[in-house]
């Protein structure tokens, strides 16, 4: 099971989207750095990163598409 954003994150759902990209990126960074030295868990951990962020992503623009 792939943890939501917000919880990789440590940020709560209702965040800013800002906020929430700018700590997605640092997140990515931090975990990349490790993963290229061939880290399996972090390898993992950016699989799991992108696919909660694009649930995030689709999330969002679901939300957005309703409320115009």
């Amino acid at each position: 099971m792939i943890p939501s954003l917000s919880e990789m994150i440590d940020l709560p759902p209702a965040a800013p989207a800002e906020e929430i990209d700018c700590a997605i990126e640092e997140r990515f960074k931090s975990v990349l750095a490790r993963a290229s030295l061939g880290d399996a868990n972090a390898q993992r951990e950016l699989v799991a990163l992108r696919i909660a962020y694009l649930n995030w992503a689709y999330a969002s623009q679901q939300l957005g598409a309703r409320r115009t």
